[in-house]
C-alpha cells in the first residue's frame, strides 16, 4: 500500500484520496482514476493534444454513426459501430496505446450497467485492431460496417467487463495487432 504516486504535486493534502480513501482494495498504479473528472483523467493520461484529438474524434465518431443507416444508437448496431469507429479512428491518430487509455477512461468514468461497459470494450478492442492496420477514416467506416454485418461487433449489451479493463503495466504497440484480424478485415472489405 502506498500513497498518491504524485505525492503533494497533486496539490492535494490527502494522499490516499485517488483510489477514494480505500486503499486495501482499490489501485489506480498509472493515476487513471476518474475521481477528477474524465476531461481531466484523459488529459493526464495522454495529454492535451492527444485528448484534443480523441474528442474531435469522438464527435466524428457520432456524427457517422448517426448517418450510417444502423439502428440503435444507444445499445444496439450503431453504438457498436460507434464505439469500433472511434477507437479505429484514436489508434489512426494517436496510436494503440492512447486510444485504449482513452476507451477506458471513458468507460471508467461513465460508470454504465456492467453489459454496457463490456459491450463498449469489446468493440473498442475491435476498432483498434482495425485502426492498427488501416489509415483513413474510410477504411474505419468499412472495416466497423463488416465488423457488424460479419457478427464481429457486438451490438448488444452483455458479459462482464474486467474489474480493471486498462491493464496499468501494459503499452501495446501498432504491430501487436498486425495480423490478429486481417482476415476477417480484408474479406468483408475487398
Amino acid at each position: 500500500m502506498s500513497g498518491d504516486p504524485i505525492g503533494f504535486r497533486g496539490k492535494d493534502t490527502n494522499l490516499i484520496r485517488y483510489v477514494k480513501n480505500r486503499i486495501v482494495n482499490k489501485i489506480d498504479v498509472k493515476g487513471l482514476s476518474c475521481t477528477c473528472g474524465e476531461t481531466i483523467t484523459v488529459v493526464a493520461a495522454v495529454g492535451p493534444f492527444n485528448a484534443w484529438s480523441a474528442r474531435n474524434l469522438a464527435t466524428e465518431a457520432l456524427n457517422e454513426a448517426a448517418t450510417c443507416g444502423l439502428p440503435g444508437l444507444h445499445n444496439g448496431a450503431a453504438d457498436a459501430f460507434r464505439h469500433c469507429y472511434w477507437s479505429c479512428r484514436m489508434t489512426q491518430k494517436i496510436g494503440i496505446t492512447n486510444a485504449k487509455k482513452v476507451g477506458d477512461i471513458h468507460e471508467e468514468c461513465g460508470a454504465g450497467p456492467p453489459g454496457e461497459t463490456a459491450m463498449d470494450l469489446a468493440n473498442n478492442a475491435v476498432g483498434r485492431t482495425i485502426g492498427a492496420t488501416t489509415h483513413t477514416a474510410t477504411d474505419c467506416k468499412t472495416g466497423c460496417m463488416a465488423g457488424v454485418s460479419s457478427g464481429l461487433l457486438q451490438t448488444s449489451p452483455g458479459g462482464i467487463p474486467p474489474t480493471n479493463p486498462y491493464d496499468p503495466y501494459e503499452d501495446y504497440e501498432d504491430e501487436d495487432y498486425e495480423d490478429e484480424f486481417e482476415d476477417v478485415f480484408e474479406e468483408d472489405i475487398y
